[in-house]
């Protein structure tokens, strides 16, 4: 949830929530003053929820999917998408991707995206992410934020990608383009 209370522009709250999807009451509420939980989707693990802010400070949080609890946060930077693999969670920040440690919460690793914002997804696939940016697919790899390929739009901006089926899809302006995964 994302709000900003009235009168109160550019303080935003939010808040994760918990429900019964069979009565639809709340189990817990973790809220936050850091801003609001807006465009990514929260990543739920075995004993943790992930979720990051992008409006007020920013931060982004490991809270325990049993009790709502926060377990750590890291400040480094807004999230407007995130994926994860088995030991990080990968945040588009807008400026950068980040690695940041599932158990700590530490950032890992922090790498300057080409051509100013960039407010698309990131997608982990096989230990490397996908990351649309504007007119070209950056692929980097997720051990140690190296850009390693950057492929150019066949027409306009890329705006999403999403990776299964053993294919990275990547929708631009005109297009939505199957690749093969990114192979050095």
């Amino acid at each position: 949830q994302a709000l900003t209370p009235e009168g109160a522009e550019g303080q935003d709250e939010g808040a994760l929530m918990k429900v019964d999807a069979t009565t639809g009451n709340t189990i817990w509420t973790f809220e936050t003053k850091q801003g609001g939980f807006w465009d990514m989707r929260p990543i739920v693990g075995e004993d943790r929820v992930f979720a990051g802010t992008h409006e007020g400070a920013g931060a982004f949080f490991a809270v325990d999917r049993e009790t709502g609890e926060e377990i750590w946060r890291n400040r480094q930077g807004y999230t407007f998408a995130a994926d994860h693999s088995e030991e990080h969670v990968y945040l588009n920040t807008s400026a950068e991707l980040m690695a940041i440690s599932k158990e700590t919460g530490q950032t890992v690793w922090l790498t300057d995206m080409p051509g100013g914002s960039g407010f698309g997804g990131v997608e982990y696939h096989d230990g490397y992410l996908y990351h649309p940016r504007g007119g070209a697919l950056v692929v980097v790899d997720a051990e140690d934020g190296t850009i390693v390929h950057e492929e150019p739009s066949p027409s306009g901006y890329f705006w999403t990608v999403h990776a299964g089926a053993g294919q990275i899809f990547a929708q631009s302006s005109g297009h939505l383009i199957a690749y093969e995964p990114y192979q050095p």
